[in-house]
């Protein structure tokens, strides 16, 4: 495990903020007989924090939004595999207190707890040094989250909007169907495959299924050209 103290430094929370942290990075695996000593009341913590901030910067950077796209896309920017790709971005899972059995099952690259803990580390910052640097903390490190968004025309799910360029063309409806499946049990791989008419049309990788059809969605709809999508509709008109 690396000092904590790197940490601390990296996240913005002051020195008396150190033992919050220290338990914010406490995996309930590693206390079994003093649950309250974990992470988790942190972790409840800093996701409300979490989803306040994010909330109020979606508001602020994307005025012209409707309340069901901003609902949409938060919960894209909050969900499990978002959240462990920001906490592996700061190497976090790198200072997490497991148990002997969670590290023997090679628990410390689980999205889940990193997940988990990056919430929780939210939580001792905003406690320890308040909402305005915590403010910070998450702009910075959803930065490219946000520009992702931004990029966006559309901030449907991309099952969503293949659905619709089908339906505009015909009656024909998308089937998914799971390739491979690879990776322990805690840390699955999944490789999906969008199929239109028989045809094999997009192929995406998640550590769900359904992150995986939507990266497959997401490849189809960008495979389709608007040449691409008038083709397929005469095929699909014949």
């Amino acid at each position: 495990m690396r000092p904590i103290e790197e940490l601390s430094q990296l996240v913005g929370i002051p020195f008396e903020g150190v033992p919050l942290l220290h338990t914010a990075l406490t995996h309930k695996s590693s206390v079994p007989d003093s649950l309250l000593a974990s992470n988790e009341r942190l972790e409840f913590l800093g996701d409300a924090v979490l989803g306040l901030i994010i909330a109020e910067l979606m508001c602020e950077r994307f005025p012209n939004k409707r309340e069901g796209e901003l609902a949409k896309a938060r919960a894209q920017l909050v969900c499990r595999p978002s959240l462990a790709r920001v906490g592996k971005a700061i190497q976090l899972n790198e200072y997490i207190q497991l148990g002997p059995a969670e590290l023997a099952n090679g628990s410390r690259s689980q999205d889940s707890i990193i997940a988990d803990a990056l919430e929780a580390v939210i939580g001792a910052l905003y406690l320890s040094a308040g909402l305005s640097a915590t403010r910070l903390f998450v702009s910075e490190q959803f930065g490219s989250s946000f520009a992702s968004l931004a990029a966006l025309s559309d901030w449907r799910d991309p099952k969503t909007r293949l659905q619709e360029v089908l339906h505009a063309a015909s009656s024909t409806t998308p089937s998914y169907r799971v390739k491979a499946e690879s990776g322990p049990a805690h840390e699955r791989q999944f490789v999906v495959e969008v199929v239109i008419d028989g045809e094999v049309v997009g192929e995406g990788k998640g550590r769900t299924k359904r992150e995986a059809e939507s990266l497959a969605a997401d490849a189809a709809l960008k495979t389709m050209s608007p040449n691409k999508r008038a083709l397929n509709r005469q095929r699909f008109d014949k």
